[in-house]
């Protein structure tokens, strides 16, 4: 199944698809890609064993598809902020948290850490190699990431590496 992505004009938006077994378009819009990120990361938080010491948290607006906090809140146990339309409204509520995850359907978003998150990160001493490999994802997670939002591209990057980590592919990420 081949997975598609476009990007807008200016390349601050973009959104996946691909036809399923049965030839039915789906969309994989900024509410997909924004849970994408959150079960990464939060998975990656856990398995580091640094999930009480970094808040991952979503931020969303009224937009939102309300599977996608369901999900969020009762599989993912992350909390959800919703906020006013519009990404200064969206990348402001994330700053709230030590990870803040925000994506518009319309697949404007980005990922941003804290400075705390950051100094956390690099300062974190794993207890074991499982625990080591998670942190290295992570901070290469912050490094790949382009926490001014509106660059396409590396949301574009974030969801390939996310999809290669897991062995994933359109249908797989479409189940979650």
């Amino acid at each position: 199944m081949t997975r598609c992505a476009s990007l807008d004009g200016d390349a601050d938006r973009i959104v996946y698809y691909f036809n399923d077994v049965d030839g039915t378009f789906r969309l994989l819009d900024g509410d997909r890609i924004a849970t994408l990120a959150a079960l990464f990361i939060g998975d990656l938080a856990r398995s580091a064993g640094l999930v009480e010491k970094l808040k991952v948290g979503v931020v969303q607006t009224a937009y939102a598809n309300g599977a996608s906090t369901a999900y969020v809140t009762q599989d993912l146990r992350l909390p959800v902020v919703c906020t006013a339309t519009g990404v200064k409204h969206l990348h402001h509520a994330a700053t709230k948290f030590d990870v803040g995850v925000y994506f518009e359907a319309n697949g404007h978003g980005t990922v941003v850490f804290s400075d705390l998150a950051l100094k956390r990160l690099n300062k974190y001493e794993p207890q074991s190699p499982a625990q080591s490999s998670a942190l290295e994802t992570l901070q290469a997670l912050t490094a790949l990431i382009n926490q001014t939002v509106g660059d396409a591209l590396s949301d574009l990057l974030l969801v390939e590496v996310i999809l290669a980590h897991k062995g994933w592919g359109p249908k797989e990420w479409d189940l979650t």
